[in-house]
């Protein structure tokens, strides 16, 4: 999967499954805060007015930290794996 703009792909880790199946990341239910591994990383942000773009200050691999409101599921990812936005992630371990 290719990921667009100022979003990146990432997989959510210690993904557990309910009963019903449903997969829930740990901590969702403690915090808002979740810890991810990015898988793929968009171009950027467009700056307004021109056509070029800030880069994303992350790559494959990383491990961050974001706001669990700033991610999306999409269907036919497998679990554990979201889009998040740029301006969501909090931060990222050294």
């Amino acid at each position: 999967m290719r990921v667009l703009g100022n979003r990146i792909l990432v997989k959510e880790f210690e993904v557990l499954k309910s009963k019903s199946g449903l997969a829930i990341p740990k901590g969702v239910q403690e915090n808002r805060v979740v810890e991810a591994e990015v898988v793929e990383v968009g171009e950027g942000m467009i700056i307004e007015g021109t056509s070029e773009r800030i880069p994303i200050p992350l790559k494959k691999g990383d491990k961050i930290f974001y706001a669990k409101h700033y991610a999306m599921d999409i269907n036919g990812l497998e679990d554990g794996m979201k889009i998040v936005d740029m301006s969501g992630v909090l931060g990222c371990k050294d």
